[in-house]
């Protein structure tokens, strides 16, 4: 029934969105706990400086930050759907399932470095796919370049999209050096620019030969462990996700060579994806 109603057309569904997932938030908010933010062990320290202003937020206004980033994501996913014509007919579902997927345990809820991460990634996508039949695709290949040093400063794990970038290169563009060189300065200049402010405070040393590589730790083969109810939404995103590939596959030929290419950039961020959690310190629903 939910499925059938977001599948229509009506432009004034996305703003049922975010009331979906306040939902999700109104039980978490009626027994509040002392903080709604997940730190790591070795946190980067652009995250840190987000963790540490946000945790002086009182509880109730963490989550509603948390709800806000979940909620525009969704809408922005759906829209950025919607404007390149990945989908033959307008409809809401993807944005359905990206707040349905974010809200699925309380651990993917909390304000955590993919959240943002996540953030920035849509906004990459939508640059990279800007880069389509783009005479002069520079600009866009150092605007993504930057915001994935960004998102590495905010997560170290995020190194893998810097490759999903270059894969979309290859995919999109004809080899130039000059792109390949603007983007290696793109992605150096926000370790340029924190390397200045740690210099300036004393601690350039500790940021590149101790915080910087602990935070680059490498997952040690491990089981996951997860309850029955886990278990069985995890479960269902793998059919889901399995079904979904099936259909690209089965349609794939039948798209355009634009939508062809879009679909092929967006399994290269499924196969970084799955690839930047080989740099995280274990498996968890974060993870997701």
């Amino acid at each position: 029934m939910l499925i059938r109603f977001f599948r229509s057309s009506q432009p004034g569904l996305i703003f049922l969105i975010p009331g979906f997932a306040l939902l999700w938030f109104v039980p978490i908010a009626l027994s509040p706990a002392e903080s709604f933010i997940e730190m790591p062990q070795h946190a980067m320290p652009v995250y840190e400086w987000l963790a540490t202003a946000i945790g002086k937020l009182p509880f109730i206004v963490q989550l509603i930050i948390s709800w806000v980033l979940i909620s525009a994501q969704a809408i922005y996913l759906n829209q950025l759907i919607i404007k390149y014509e990945l989908f033959p007919r307008l409809n809401f579902l993807p944005a359905l399932f990206f707040v349905t997927l974010s809200v699925l345990f309380p651990e993917i809820m909390k304000i955590q470095p993919a959240l943002f991460v996540n953030f920035i990634l849509i906004f990459v996508l939508d640059k990279i796919f800007r880069m389509y039949k783009n005479p002069e695709p520079l600009r866009e290949v150092f605007d993504c370049s930057f915001l994935l040093a960004v998102a590495m400063l905010l997560q170290s794990s995020s190194i893998a999209f810097y490759f999903f970038l270059l894969l979309s290169l290859v995919i999109l563009l004809p080899f130039y050096w000059r792109t390949w060189v603007i983007s290696l300065i793109g992605f150096a200049l926000p370790f340029y620019f924190i390397s200045i402010y740690f210099f300036w405070i004393d601690r350039l040393g500790i940021f590149w030969n101790l915080k910087l590589p602990a935070a680059f730790t490498f997952i040690p083969v491990v089981l996951l462990k997860f309850n029955t109810g886990q278990l069985a939404v995890s479960l269902l995103v793998f059919l889901i996700m399995v079904f979904s590939l099936r259909s690209v596959a089965k349609h794939f030929y039948k798209n355009i060579i634009r939508t062809r290419r879009f679909f092929q950039i967006n399994l290269a961020l499924l196969i970084t994806g799955f690839a930047s959690i080989l740099f995280t310190a274990a498996v968890t629903l974060q993870s997701l």
